[in-house]
Order: structure tokens, then sequence, then C-alpha cells
């Protein structure tokens, strides 16, 4: 078929699809392009303060401290143990299971959304997301005009489901093809709640509507010519969906297919993939702040400076494909984390969010996720985020694993439209956050302060010495392996080391003394001895956390030192 041919049938069958009334709005704004309304919440709301004092130096704390401060949150005991998942659950999960990879979680305490307060969890190796988040959130719960962030979202919880429908004779099958489909519209959209969802068409959701779309070929060849999808719209309540929306389209295809072969133009229409998609553009949220540009100074520059910055590194993203890739990959950085510690499906959120940046603006190219102006009229900075975001409450791993069942309480269990608007807030505070370090002091500094430990840790520096070795590299500004090691080299050239073996009846076991090479390595395994001391004990609380690992050193030092005197060896400890 030439172009010619293809254009006319396209245009034709775009005017049979308006004359037929089949497309649809979901949204609150009657069009994906012009973006959720966010104005009349925030007058709505009004402002609140909310008191986040409990929270105040919780970095600062010791991980048995910050399990009390959540306990206390919670009104329930909070112990690592909410968070582990063993090894017989996880082999029930997928296959060729061989065990459970762990990842560090901490929480965001500052999230303020819609006047209510959010400890939000997030799950990653990478410092600084936390760090970075937290900073911010608690910027704008103090200081934006709203006290906090407004978020607002979708009415329904609408994914699309497609239909794969080729066609021979393009040109006189399809219109034919639309118009049937269309007829029987209502008759399958019944025929799907009452047979292939019908639990969750009893919950209020299930199919709401079909619509035909013509497919145009991107590459014009004589062997591929323009064909069919029928989007499957469906509400899907609580849940991600992709299951239920998969079902649907699976059987709703062949009923359709069955429809077909009873017509004298069937026999030139076949089914291809029926799937989900998961460019959720109906299912989406928005987050937005306002903070006063007087509330912007930052590490010695004004308000003004700061926000002006921010506006500059904006555009720049808005201009170039090449950083605003990097852009958005900040703001995924924070929502990213949050769907990792809640059991989201994080790999069909980031494509969707991806996509979605492609289509914000149909006259460019990939644009920022994120988009920023200054009120001048009010003198505020303005950030927003809006996305399609697929969660879900319901369904999946949700119920097996006790590490979602645990963080989703952490939020309150929140609705799915809740964690929407929860992870808009979460990736635009970590651009936010990135956009004022690169705009002022730069992205390294901060970043490689936090990175010190894990490069600490990588080195093989004991923990009870990573604070001092972070500050050792943060005094010579050099932050590698390189200076890990120089600082166990300086540290253990103070000590005189002398290596001492010992053998134990039950087991043979090389060991320490103050003076072993490896003394920094073994002091882990006797640190509790330290604890074991009531006056150490006492006085825990009253220590900051330097303090308290000095004197832990000193307590073990003194403790070898007797027993090497008493026994003239050293047994091992445990």
């Amino acid at each position: 078929m030439n172009s010619k041919i293809i254009v006319f049938t396209t245009v034709f069958l775009i005017a049979v699809c308006e004359k037929s009334d089949i497309e649809i709005s979901l949204t609150k704004s009657g069009s994906i392009w012009k973006g959720l309304e966010i104005s009349s919440t925030i007058e709505a709301q009004g402002q609140k303060n909310v008191d986040l004092s409990k929270w105040s130096g919780y970095h600062q704390k010791s991980m048995e401290e910050r399990y009390e401060v959540l306990s206390d949150y919670l009104k329930s005991k909070v112990s690592q143990r909410d968070l582990e998942m063993d090894s017989a659950t996880a082999n029930e999960m997928i296959e060729n299971c061989i065990g459970v990879l762990g990842l560090p979680i901490g929480i965001v305490p500052t999230l303020v959304m819609n006047n209510k307060h959010y400890v939000v969890p997030l799950a990653t190796e990478e410092p600084s997301i936390i760090a970075a988040c937290s900073s911010i959130c608690k910027l704008i719960s103090s200081s934006a005009t709203h006290k906090g962030f407004v978020a607002v979202s979708t009415d329904k919880n609408v994914m699309i489901g497609q239909i794969q429908l080729l066609v021979q004779d393009p040109l006189e099958t399809i219109p034919k093809v639309v118009h049937f489909i269309h007829d029987k519209r209502q008759e399958y959209v019944d025929t799907a709640n009452a047979h292939f969802c019908e639990s969750m068409h009893k919950r209020g959701g299930g199919v709401v509507d079909l619509v035909c779309k013509i497919i145009e070929p991107k590459a014009m060849t004589e062997k591929r010519s323009p064909y069919l999808c029928v989007h499957v719209y469906m509400d899907v309540c609580e849940a991600m969906g992709a299951n239920a929306i998969n079902h649907v389209c699976e059987n709703l295809s062949d009923l359709i297919f069955a429809d077909l072969s009873t017509t004298d133009f069937g026999s030139r229409v076949r089914v291809g993939i029926r799937i989900l998609s998961n460019l959720s553009i109906y299912r989406r949220s928005k987050a937005a702040f306002r903070i006063p540009l007087r509330n912007l100074a930052w590490k010695g520059a004004d308000g003004k400076e700061v926000a002006s910055k921010i506006l500059d590194a904006y555009h720049f993203a808005c201009d170039d494909v090449f950083r605003a890739c990097t852009h958005n990959k900040g703001v995924m950085n924070g929502i990213d984390s949050v769907c990792i510690a809640l059991g989201q499906d994080y790999r069909a959120i980031e494509a969707s969010a991806h996509a979605f940046a492609s289509l914000k603006d149909r006259d460019r190219a990939y644009q920022p996720m994120t988009h920023y102006t200054i009120d001048e009229k009010t003198q505020e900075l303005v950030g927003e985020l809006e996305l399609p975001v697929a969660v879900g409450t319901k369904g999946g791993s949700l119920q097996t694993h006790p590490g979602y069942r645990f963080t989703h309480q952490l939020l309150g269990n929140p609705s799915a439209k809740t964690i929407g608007e929860i992870l808009c807030c979460i990736g635009l505070a970590q651009n936010f956050g990135a956009l004022r370090a690169l705009a002022t002091e730069g992205i390294q500094a901060g970043h490689m302060r936090l990175q010190a430990r894990n490069i600490a840790l990588a080195a093989k520096v004991p923990i009870p010495n990573l604070s001092s070795c972070v500050n050792f590299m943060i005094s010579k500004n050099s932050f590698d392996t390189k200076t890990a090691l120089e600082f166990l080299a300086q540290k253990q050239s103070k000590h005189t080391p002398v290596a001492t073996t010992t053998t134990i009846t039950t087991t043979t076991t090389t060991v320490c003394t103050p003076q072993h090479t490896n003394c920094l390595d073994k002091i882990d395994e006797i640190i509790f001895l330290a604890n074991s001391f009531f006056f150490l004990k006492k006085k825990k609380e009253q220590l900051n956390f330097l303090k308290y690992e000095a004197m832990q050193y000193v307590f073990v030092t003194i403790f070898l030192s007797k027993k090497k005197k008493e026994n003239g060896n050293l047994e091992r400890f445990s």
C-alpha cells in the first residue's frame, strides 16, 4: 500500500472514531496534556503547622534509638525482624531461588503532604538520597507557603489494556472493524465485568470503556500496513492491576475474534498480542510546593540567587536531552527507593515516567519530569511534579513479604492514590535537593562526605572506627580507598603491631591483642564486652556517638590488657 493511501486511511479512521464518540476523558482536568489542577486543593486546605520535633536529630541516633522512636510513633514494638523475609518464603516467590539479598532501608521522617505528616521508608544502597530528601522535606514543611507539599490524583485508578488486531486490506477492513466493535462496545464492557473481572467490578472497579485506535507503522514499507489496537480502560481499584488487565484482555480478545468470525470481513482479521500498557496516563498524581525566595538562602548565597541558579539548571534540562536524562534519573532516585521499600513495581513506574516525559510537550523532545518557575508577584519558587503512577495496596507480594506489611503500616496503610502522591513528593524533593546542590556548592561535596562511609567499609575499616576514618578523609579532602588505607596504616603504626596466635581446645583461632596487626579487624567480635559494663550502659544515652565509640575502645583495651596480664594469652570471646 503506498503512502498516499495510508494517509487517506488514517484521516478517514480518525473521522470515524470522532464521529463514533469513542474517545473518553477520565481525568479531573479533562485532558492529559493540560495537567492536574492543584490550586483549588491548596486553597481548600489552608495552612497548618505539623510538629516534627520528635524527629529532630534522628540521623545522629544509634540504630536501637531509631527503633525506639519508631516504636513510640507506631505505638508498637519495632525491630529488625519486622523487615526480614525468610528463605523458605522467598523460595515460593520466585524461580531458582538461592537466598534473600538485603538492602539498606531508611526513612524520611519529615514529609508533610496535604497537612498530614508521613514517615516515608526508602530502600537504597546509594548514600545522600535519604539525607537530601529529609533535608528538603523539612525545609518545605517549615518554610513553604503552605507548610508542606500539596498533592492531588486522578479520580479513578484507570489502567489501559491493549488488544492488537492485524488486518488485511486495511482501507476496506479497518472501518468495518471499528464500527463493529463500537456498536458492541457496551456488550463487551458488561460481559467483561460479569465474567472476567467480577470481584473487581463488585468493589467498584472493572472495565469502563473500549476504544479503537489506529496504529500507523513507523517504518513505511510495502509489507507493513496500518492495523488496529483496542484499548481496554479498566479501573483496577487498589491493585496495581497488571494481572487483572491481562486476564481481561486475553478473554475479551477471544470474544471479539469469535464475533468478528461471523462477519464477511472477519477472515481478514487476526489477533496479535494482548497485554496491559505500563504508560498509565489516566492514573496520575501531582505534587507541588511554593516557597518564598527569602527562605531559600543556603551556603552563603541569598534566596534570590539560589532560586535563579535552580532555574538555570532546570532550563538546561529543558534544552538538552542529555541533561534531561540525568535530571530525571535524580527524580527516580527518590521514587524508586520508596517503591522498593513498599513492594511496588518500580520498573513499570520508571518506564511510564520516562515515556510520559516524552509526551509532556508533543512539540519537543524528551523533557524534565519536574517543572520550576518563579512567581514574580508573590516572590515564590514554585516546584511541581506530575507523573503516571501505577501502584497498589492489594495483591502481588504485598501480603507475602513481612517487610512490605511493616512499611505500609509505617505510612498508615495508605490508599494507592496516597502512595502515588507520596512518590511525587519524594521525587520532587530529591530533584529539588540535587538542583540546589548543583547550583551552589556542587553535587560532589555533600555526596562524597556521605559516600565516605561506604568507601571506608570497602577498605575493611572496622565499624567502630568508621567515623574517625570519615573525618580523616574529610580533613584530607580525599574520598577513596587509598585514603582509607592510609588512615588504617596510621592507626596501626601507633600500636607497634605484633601478631599473636592462640590455639583453643575446641577451636583453633587467630586472635589479637592491642598490639596485634589485625586488632582493628577483630574488635567488633569483642565490642559487646564493653557494652556489658554497667557504667557504659548507664551512661550511653548521655554520650554522643563519638564519645561512646571512644569509651568502647578504652574499655576493651583495658579489659584485654588485664586479661593478658592474668592469663599470659588471649582467648577468643563469643
